[in-house]
């Protein structure tokens, strides 16, 4: 920024900027790898005097660059080259914005990879990070805990600087080297523990490596992060900023909602710290709220802003379309924040004192949801808020304990008509909670039990709304797990159940090929979970489809075969074959399948021994005259193969066998040479050879 004048041409600034970005690249690559190499303890070296310089030049260039930025790459005619064309002054704009990342990604990767060699420079950069944070918020930061309306937030700096400046904030809060606590410290453990150096130079190992460590030097970095630096105010501060400022959605995330609910949920599940402004909010916060320190000052300034009820109400009734906002939704985005802190925090809030979060459920996130869902808005808006209050009932699921009344919300979201109110986004954030409350809770059965037909179809129409294979595997998980609840309870479901949850899944069968195969595996698992809802009178209905699935899954010459289903196959062909009343033809010609996988290797020999016992007991003599021969080869391939786990399961086979058939059993062992192979083994062991195992 030295070099660069206002008179110097385009050509000249962007060659000066490319050679500042490649020398700072190749810095950040040397100091990564090697900063405890080139710094030594009293700094007497030339390579230590040289890393000085270095943070020094970064410190005093990073705030030039922010005001070159704001003043010569403006629209106030204030432009690097005045005459400069359009493209020159797009790539200077550019260049610096990389230049400013690198360089703000030096120091936080170098921190976090080196917290103890870099410990020097720390207080330095949390002055320059928090400074030109604060000045990129352009609204009065309120640091009493009330919530305010949120103004528009006007960055003066680009998001990869503010990206930076939240990282290190953050990694400076929850690194454990600069812990207060010295129990909690890990370079004092590491000093007190073994893997200190014989050689007596304080060298020891940590979890960052091996490095020298000094007591006086964690003690002055303890006192300049936690004393120093992180007053109250500025924790408060830092919290409020990042609430009601960098976690606000922005006009493109909304747009990209509008544009597609779908694809806005899966990019909001992907978003992380190293590209995107909101999830490193999201970590500094948590951070913050989650230190020693923060914990007893952030904590209660959530707690207040969540207790504020008639706010929360409003912004309820401005998305259900019952009140005209002046200051538009911006409300509702303010809220939309603070539930999004909230879920992250949950278990921290909790324990604060005086926050119930069964009473704050009971008395303002319920009522908060009903004025939604009850609102007669006409007007297309995003749901923002139910979405959100969604979400939020699934990070509070395990600690609330109206559980039926969250249920009831959430089944009827699932069960409403798909509307711009109600689109796919909210419905998939709905099966999401619902999952989660009943993964956690096993007695809500007759919560939905006599609307499991309903649920289940409502579910199909969001998988068939849906077009990416994760958003459509939650709400096929959810249905299987579902069944498998009607299951644990002992219950059976009916016919027009057991049909709505079939029924789609031979279609959704066939379109689960290449990168959706997995698609099948949720398939399988509805089918056992049908099976054993409907009992062993009415699963032969089941056999027409998956008896021919289970057969084109074993088939080595299946085009569309994927072997990481053999397992789940393999599983529900179990059940099935347990739950039969009678051999029929179907099972007889399914049973090759059991020695083709076989001949191929021995890793499901357990599964596969399992269900030829089964076959055995069903099929009686229609079995053995109809696979004599199958079920000696398949004999041969396993005994005297496998180890004394899997020859555990050989064993079952022949008790089957031998009780049921016992002269024919014996001939079979004895004709395909069984008999000699196991004699043959048990002299082995007999005679101690090495070849066998001790059992």
């Amino acid at each position: 920024s030295t070099e660069v004048q206002p008179s110097s041409s385009p050509q000249r600034t962007l060659c000066v900027i490319k050679y500042a970005l490649l020398l700072s690249k190749i810095l950040s690559h040397l100091f990564h790898s090697a900063l405890p190499t080139l710094l030594t303890e009293d700094g007497s070296t030339p390579s230590s005097a040289i890393v000085d310089q270095v943070y020094t030049a970064i410190l005093e260039a990073v705030p030039a660059l922010l005001r070159f930025l704001e003043e010569r790459i403006g629209s106030n005619d204030k432009d690097v080259g005045r005459n400069a064309p359009v493209h020159d002054k797009e790539a200077i704009a550019g260049d610096l914005d990389t230049l400013l990342d690198v360089l703000g990604s030096l120091v936080v990767e170098v921190q976090h990879a080196h917290p103890l060699p870099c410990s020097r420079f720390v207080g330095p950069f949390l002055d320059m990070f928090y400074s030109n944070l604060m000045r990129a918020v352009s609204s009065q930061i309120a640091v009493n805990g009330q919530v305010s309306e949120v103004a528009p937030t006007a960055l003066t700096a680009p998001e990869c600087f503010l990206m930076c400046a939240m990282r290190f904030l953050a990694n400076i809060v929850s690194c454990s080297h600069y812990m207060p606590d010295e129990e909690a410290n890990e370079a004092i453990a590491a000093m007190r523990s073994e893997t200190i150096s014989s050689s007596g130079d304080r060298r020891v190992i940590t979890s960052r490596g091996d490095t020298i460590i000094d007591r006086v030097a964690i003690q002055t970095i303890v006192q300049t992060v936690w004393f120093d630096f992180f007053t109250e105010d500025r924790l408060r501060q830092l919290a409020d900023v990042s609430i009601k400022h960098f976690m606000i959605l922005s006009a493109e995330r909304l747009d990209e909602w509008e544009a597609d609910p779908e694809s806005f949920v899966i990019t909001e599940s992907q978003r992380n710290v190293d590209d995107d402004l909101a999830a490193c909010a999201q970590n500094l916060y948590l951070s913050l709220v989650e230190s020693k320190a923060g914990k007893p000052i952030i904590a209660p300034l959530v707690v207040t802003m969540l207790g504020d009820i008639g706010s929360q109400l409003n912004a309820a009734k401005i998305e259900a379309g019952e009140v005209t906002a002046d200051a538009g939704n911006r409300n509702v985005l303010l809220w939309n924040s603070i539930y999004t802190a909230a879920g992250l925090s949950v278990n921290v809030l909790i324990e604060c004192e005086g926050f119930e979060i069964d009473t704050w459920f009971e008395k303002t996130l319920v009522p908060c949801l009903a004025s939604i869902l009850q609102g007669r808005n006409k007007v297309n808006v995003l749901p923002v808020l139910r979405h959100r209050l969604v979400w939020l009932i699934c990070c509070i699921a395990h600690c609330i304990s109206d559980t039926k009344t969250a249920l009831q919300v959430l089944i009827s979201i699932i069960n409403n008509e798909p509307s711009s109110l109600n689109d796919v986004a909210v419905r998939l954030g709905a099966v999401e909670a619902l999952t989660s409350i009943l993964n956690v809770h096993y007695d809500l059965i007759d919560e939905f039990y006599h609307l499991l037909e309903i649920i289940i179809s409502s579910l199909y129409r969001l998988v068939n709304d849906c077009t990416e294979i994760n958003t459509r595997a939650q709400s096929l998980s959810c249905i299987s797990l579902l069944l498998f609840h009607v299951v644990a309870s002992g219950r059976k479901v009916d016919y027009a159940t057991a049909n709505a949850a079939v029924q789609p899944l031979p279609a959704l069968w066939e379109v689960a090929t290449d990168q959706n195969i997995l698609l099948r595996r949720d398939v399988l698992s509805i089918l056992s979970g049908v099976g054993l809802a409907v009992g062993r009178t009415q699963v032969g209905h089941l056999y027409p489809i998956v008896l021919p699935m289970i057969n084109s899954s074993l088939d080595p010459s299946c085009q569309d075969r994927d072997v990481c289903l053999v397992e789940d196959v393999l599983a529900l062909w179990l059940n099935l074959l347990r739950l039969a009343t009678s051999y029929e033809l179907h099972w007889e010609s399914l049973f090759s399948r059991v020695k083709d996988i076989l001949e191929q290797d021995l890793e499901h020999l357990k599964i596969l021994m399992l269900i030829t016992e089964g076959y055995i007991l069903l099929g009686g003599a229609s079995f053995l005259n109809a696979h004599y021969s199958t079920l000696q080869n398949i004999l041969i391939l396993v005994v005297g193969q496998t180890k004394p786990r899997g020859a555990a399961y050989t064993a079952l086979v022949f008790e089957a066998l031998l009780r049921t058939f016992p002269v024919e059993g014996g001939t079979l062992l004895l004709q395909g040479g069984i008999m000699r192979t196991m004699l043959s083994s048990c002299a082995l062991n007999y005679q101690n050879n090495s070849a066998c195992e001790p059992e």
